[in-house]
């Protein structure tokens, strides 16, 4: 029962990727430059992090990244 339960609870939703629509991606990016250094700093780090996990919704905000060249 219990097996079931958890195959239930994990099952297809956990690869679904999601699009970022280009007026979204815009509003991330320009909340993401409002804040401090400190604050983009972390941001940035954890949005890399779930990036690298495989994350595929994130990919677009890669780009970014790359671009303002956020290591």
């Amino acid at each position: 029962m219990k097996r079931d339960l958890r195959a239930d609870s994990t099952g297809s939703s956990i690869n679904k990727t999601f699009e970022i629509d280009p007026d979204t991606l815009i509003d991330i990016m320009e909340r993401i430059n409002g804040l401090s250094f400190e604050g983009q700093c972390e941001i940035v780090a954890y949005l890399k992090r779930e990036i690298a996990r495989g994350k595929n919704g994130l990919k677009p905000l890669q780009r970014y990244f790359e671009i303002k060249s956020i290591r």
